[in-house]
C-alpha cells in the first residue's frame, strides 16, 4: 500500500532548485520581519 511504502521512497533532491529558491526567499523574509518586530519592541 502506498501509505506504508512512502517512508521507504527516497529521492535524490527534495525540493527542486526552484522550490528551494522560494523557500529560501520566504525564510529570509520571515527573518527580516522578526528583526523589524524585535526593533519595534525595544
Amino acid at each position: 500500500m502506498l501509505r506504508t511504502d512512502l517512508p521507504e521512497i527516497i529521492t535524490e533532491t527534495l525540493p527542486g532548485p526552484k522550490a528551494q529558491a522560494i523557500i529560501d526567499r520566504r525564510e529570509a523574509n520571515v527573518f527580516i520581519l522578526l528583526l523589524l518586530k524585535k526593533g519595534k519592541e525595544l
